[in-house]
Parts: structure tokens; sequence; C-alpha cells
């Protein structure tokens, strides 16, 4: 149940209630929000507008990134994932086990269908040898997963976890990075093939809004799994008789409601709900300061950041429940839509060159 300090904020509000942990949208629009936005098994919301399932074609997806375009944008977007480790060599206790630049896991399985198939057995004999026979192991089950039960590749990926610093060295090896990134290739084509999808509405590009919408997609196909089927039209239709205040002011509301979650798992709470409360808050305070702070690219992108967010049906089984990052993502989105904000407790600010820097 909300507090009574909830209660008196949300009651009086133009753009809708909170109840139940639900923002309620004013009568102008049907659509509501809840934090998580998912159901208890994960379904997502219905955006009001069907998912756009291609905007891009497989010829476009192949063009590969130019590479001064990567060099920027990599050191960006791995250190919101990884602060200051280098993200090559980051490891998470995430879906069992996260590791490498994507953090490819255990979870979605990447780190056996894409990681572990694509590493050789040269790759595997330059790491430890305590650690040699799990890789061994789990490159079997990428190969021959008749040959492994899932408990068995289970077990192995969490005694890379428990192997933390040996994993760490081997992943920093010249020869793993190199690995790493021709893993990354058909990713970044992707969210190139985007970035310039999303911006040939714009008349004008500088240079800047490039790195800037490049990054964002890095970061959306990298870490948050892709669009889930939202484009400029579910943001045209969300924008739809809003003022950026009015937008500013929802999704405050929304990360309000998301302080409230509470769910019987291991990990009863929305993933760093209260970071993302503080930027909401930092957000709303510049846009009721100056409602043109942002430009309109900065505004829709933080738009599709919030939809992509009340989509998010990530769980981290067996730690949390669908939807536990939601207030993650719409932070990481947030930060390099609008250049302000904090990301796993790092403050960024507005850069000429990198988009953004630290505070």
């Amino acid at each position: 149940m909300l507090s009574l300090l909830n209660r008196a904020i949300f009651g009086l509000s133009v753009i809708g209630t909170v109840l139940g942990g639900q923002v309620v949208a004013a009568p102008r629009n049907a659509l509501t929000f809840s934090c998580p936005g998912v159901s208890s098994s994960g379904t997502r919301p219905h955006l009001g507008l069907e998912p756009i399932p291609e905007v891009t074609t497989k010829e476009e997806d192949a063009m590969e990134a130019p590479q001064e375009l990567i060099d920027r944008a990599l050191p960006i977007v791995g250190f919101f994932e990884s602060s200051s480790v280098d993200p090559f060599t980051n490891i998470s206790s995430t879906d069992t086990i996260s590791l490498g630049y994507m953090q490819w896991n255990w979870g979605t399985k990447s780190l056996i269908n894409t990681f572990m198939a694509t590493v050789r057995p040269t790759d595997i004999a330059l790491a430890d040898g305590k650690i040699q026979p799990v890789l061994t192991t789990l490159k079997m089950f990428a190969d021959k997963p008749a040959t492994i039960s899932e408990i068995s590749g289970q077990q192995a990926a969490a005694q890379l976890l428990a192997n933390r610093a040996l994993v760490q060295t081997w992943l920093a090896t010249e020869q793993l990075r190199l690995r790493q990134k021709e893993m990354m290739k058909p990713t970044l084509s992707l969210a190139y093939s985007l970035s310039k999808k999303w911006l040939e509405p714009l008349k004008s590009i500088p240079d800047a809004v490039r790195l800037q919408t490049f990054v964002y997609f890095v970061d959306l196909v990298v870490y948050n799994g892709g669009r889930a089927g939202i484009w400029r039209e579910h943001v045209d239709a969300f924008r739809k008789d809003r003022t950026s205040m009015d937008i500013a002011d929802l999704i405050y509301k929304w990360t309000l409601a998301c302080q409230e979650v509470r769910r019987p798992t291991p990990h009863p709470s929305i993933y760093n709900a209260p970071e993302a409360l503080s930027n909401a808050q930092l957000w709303k305070n510049k846009i009721d300061a100056d409602a043109t702070v942002f430009s309109e690219n900065e505004i829709d992108l933080w738009v599709f950041g919030f939809l992509r967010a009340v989509t998010s049906n990530g769980d981290d089984a067996p730690k949390g429940f669908p939807g536990i990052f939601q207030a993650d993502v719409l932070s990481r989105r947030g930060v390099v839509a609008l250049r302000y904000g904090t990301v796993h407790g790092t403050c960024y600010k507005p850069d000429p060159v990198r988009t953004v820097s630290q505070c």
C-alpha cells in the first residue's frame, strides 16, 4: 500500500493517479503504467500500438559500423556496466553468471550459445589450469548439448564465478579481447543500423547527435536485449497531447511507485529503484526550470527508454522476478538520452565530445 505522502502526491496529479503501485493515465490516454510494467509471469503490457517486429532490413543490419564510431562508443557503454572495471573482463552474478563486455550469461544461454560457441580450444588453453576443465565442460555443452546435462552445465557456470580472478585474467588476454570483439560485430552492426534508421527523420545530424544515438542503441542492444518491438510510432503516440513537463511528471511518479514494490523472492525489490527516482527527480527539475532544455531527439529517446523500461521482463532468476531490472533500464536509457544522471552510483554530465563524462 502506498504511503500517505505518496497518496497525497499522486491524488492531485494532472497526468494520473497511483492505485496499488500503478500509475493510471489521465482520461485523454487509456494507457496505464504499472511498476513493474509486466505481469508476474513476464507478459509485457500493450502500449496502445502493436509491436513493430522489423524496422531495418537484413542488408542494413549487416553493414559494419564505422570503426571510429565504435572506438568512441565502446568505452562509454562499457563504463555504464562495469564502472572502473575493464568491461572486457567484467564478471557478475546476474543470471547465475554474466561475463565479458556483453555480459554473456547463463540465464539467457548467451554464455553457451554465443560466447562458448565462439571460443576455441586454443583460447581455453590460455586459461589457468584450475578453470580449463570448467571451460571445456561449457564448450562441450555448447558444441554437443546432448552430452552434458543442464544441471552440470549450470554447476560449471557457477564454478567460473567462484574463480572470478582467474576468469578475469583469462578474459584480459589479447586473444580473448579479440574474440569478444569478433562476437560483438553483429550486435554493433545492428545498433548502427537502428541508430541510422532512428535519425532518418532529422534534417540535420551533427556528429555529436550521431554518436549519442549510436551509444544509445549499442547500450540498448547489448544490455537491454533490443527494442522489444518499440519504435518511433509508439513514442509519437505516447507524446501526443503530452508536454515534456507532463512526461517528466509521469516518469517521476512511475519511479516513485517502483519504490513500493516487494515480491516474495530472495531479492524482493526493483533493482536500483532509488537511483532511478533520483534521476527522474533531476530530469523533472531541469524540465520544470526550462521546458526546452532538451532537444526533441533527446525527449524522443527518453520516452523510448521509458517504454522499453516498462516492457523489460528480465527476472534474474532465481533471485528476482519479472521486471526487476525496469528502474535500471530507465536510468540507463535516460542518462544516455538526456546526458544527466547517475548509473550504478556514477554521476554523468553532458560532454560535447564523448556524449557524457563523469561529473
